[in-house]
């Protein structure tokens, strides 16, 4: 828990206990202070950082909280992966997907050893992974709903497309990680902006 966090809510517990004790139950304001500020500080220490926590900080660097958050959603974009493979019709396209998995659980698998590699890493799981997951749920909805419009068709043609795109990305993103380079984004992005259009790609924030 961030500092600021810990604080105000000592502090909300405190004159909690304060206003009960005084207003409600008469109690003499010293020994209502006093208990108060014993809550405080019990309260305090209580949310103080984890072990694990404080580890990730002094040794990596790293927040704890955002670290937890990134590696959360990575696993759900993983299960989306996993479950659209076993939906697309082509063999082609379902090892196409089966290696965004791939990639994408090694990356995961890595962070997990390597916590410090989180800034490296950030920008791939945050869109690389993100944006296929968002493809395979989008891909999957117009699947279910059975339209077969020219313009559905076209959206899941782009998609499909777009796989070995994707795929590239991601083996790229892997190696440079693992060779300790800055990942290097852009030019990627461009391309997947351009072969999927604004109506493909997740919107911003929306994560």
């Amino acid at each position: 828990m961030r500092e600021w966090k810990r604080v105000l809510f000592a502090a909300i517990s405190a004159a909690g206990l304060f206003l009960l004790l005084f207003l409600a139950l008469k109690w003499h304001p010293l020994v209502a202070l006093a208990l108060s500020v014993g809550l405080y500080g019990g309260v305090y220490l209580l949310l103080a950082p984890k072990a694990k926590e404080q580890t990730l900080r002094m040794t990596y660097g790293v927040d704890e909280e955002e670290y937890q958050v990134v590696l959360g959603e990575a696993r759900k974009d993983l299960a989306v992966l996993a479950q659209a493979e076993e939906t697309m019709d082509s063999p082609q396209d379902r090892e196409q997907v089966r290696r965004l998995w791939t990639t994408g659980r090694s990356l995961v698998s890595y962070l997990e050893k390597e916590p410090g590699k989180l800034p490296q890493a950030r920008q791939f799981f945050l869109y690389y992974l993100d944006t296929a997951a968002h493809l395979m749920e989008r891909y999957q909805a117009f699947q279910k709903a059975g339209v077969r419009s020219p313009e559905v068709v076209d959206l899941l043609q782009r998609t499909e497309q777009a796989l070995p795109l994707l795929n590239q990305a991601f083996e790229k993103q892997y190696d440079q990680l693992l060779a300790g380079e800055l990942m290097d984004t852009q030019v990627e992005i461009d391309v997947l902006k351009a072969a999927l259009g604004p109506e493909l790609l997740p919107k911003e924030g929306t994560k």
